[in-house]
């Protein structure tokens, strides 16, 4: 019985867990062959019959100018890259990895030219929002998650974690269905509530957010709010600035670069992860620490109790205000006990001094009258 092998694409691919890398890995290799008018098997074979270093000279240099074939196109440095990540990656596993003159390839630059959100547009643009608008702005800023996440959140999952009984904010791991990347993600009690109220409102449906479902969708959905607000922007506005915004305000609020990286899902090395698993607690401490910067409405944890234990802290002070007065109509009577005893005494000592003035008086009355007797005798 003759056992058909793979061929070397489903073999590369089949080393990937994830379906979204798959998917993406797949993708893009697809566009390399296509621009190099080649395809997997012919790449394998001209591997197994050429010097592996002259093999990997030459498509380094093919790979070389793909890159800047896709520059010229106008793509960004980043995207390009990452497009670029395909091939390298076939080749490594499949035939060997190629050679990449130094310096080829530019470095991955940072994003110019973006808006630089503040809390106040954010509160605007929650102030301006409907239910669902509410519910996803503040769940992305206090998840920090990347847009495919947050696209693909389901209420299955998040669904638990909104209970009555739970105490803001409630913590939670999850993994990143892009990187598989774990995440240490808490909600606030704003964002409980929003989803709360996006939940009362909403049929049954499988995602949390579906009426956007594409990640060109979210950045068109926050530049209408931005639109909506009054927000006048300072450069472009994509979906992954509120990701940034959660990682800067939980650096600003005292997490360090790991804390707040597994806070937002990005990748963190295993040694360090395995020490932040332990330490759950701090790190829910020093969200709490985060939580008024991420606040757009006056719904943070610690103005916001559940109402039981608001009913439970009034019947407390009102157990102290009786006790209070009770103590104080206590010292009252006992002042008035002692005033009426004081002026009982000054009554006595008055009635005292006019007995001895009277006294006084008629000690005074027989001397004299003692005297003029004598006189006479």
């Amino acid at each position: 019985m003759r056992i058909e092998l793979p061929n070397p694409k489903e073999s590369w691919l089949s080393e990937y867990s994830k379906a979204s890398t798959k998917k993406k890995y797949d993708m893009n290799f697809d566009l390399f062959c296509k621009w190099a008018n080649t395809n997997e098997t012919e790449l394998v074979e001209e591997f197994k019959v050429n010097d592996p270093r002259d093999f990997s000279k030459k498509w380094g240099k093919i790979l070389v100018q793909y890159f800047n074939d896709m520059i010229k196109e106008d793509l960004k440095i980043n995207t390009a890259r990452t497009r670029l990540n395909a091939p390298r990656a076939f080749f490594k596993s499949q035939c060997g990895e190629v050679r990449i003159k130094r310096g080829a390839i530019p470095k991955a630059r940072m994003a110019y030219g973006e808006h630089e959100f503040t809390q106040e547009e954010f509160q605007k643009m929650f102030k301006v929002g409907d239910i669902e608008d509410k519910a996803r702005l503040t769940l992305s800023l206090n998840l920090g998650w990347g847009a495919s996440d947050v696209l693909g959140l389901q209420w299955e999952f998040i669904e638990p974690y909104l209970d009555e009984s739970l105490e803001p904010p409630v913590a939670f791991w999850y993994e990143r269905e892009k990187t598989g990347a774990p995440t240490r993600s808490h909600l606030t009690h704003e964002a409980i509530t929003a989803l709360r109220e996006l939940r009362r409102i909403q049929p049954k449906t499988e995602h949390v957010f579906e009426s956007v479902r594409t990640v060109v969708g979210l950045n068109k959905w926050l530049k209408s709010l931005c639109e909506r607000a009054k927000i006048k922007t300072r450069g472009k506005v994509r979906f992954h600035l509120l990701r940034k915004y959660t990682f800067s305000q939980l650096s600003a609020s005292g997490m360090n670069q790991w804390e707040a990286k597994l806070c937002v899902g990005k990748t963190i090395p295993l040694d360090i992860l395995t020490y932040l698993k332990g330490q759950e607690e701090i790190l829910r401490e020093k969200y709490v620490h985060a939580e008024p910067r991420l606040t757009l409405s006056a719904m943070t944890n610690g103005n916001n109790l559940r109402l039981g234990d608001i009913n439970e802290k009034i019947g407390t002070m009102e157990q102290i205000i009786t006790d209070q007065e009770r103590k104080i109509k206590q010292q009252d009577l006992k002042i008035d006990v002692l005033t009426r005893t004081l002026e009982s005494r000054q009554q006595k000592f008055e009635d005292f001094e006019q007995i001895i003035g009277v006294l006084q008086k008629t000690i005074k009355h027989l001397t004299k009258s003692l005297g003029e007797a004598e006189r006479k005798a």
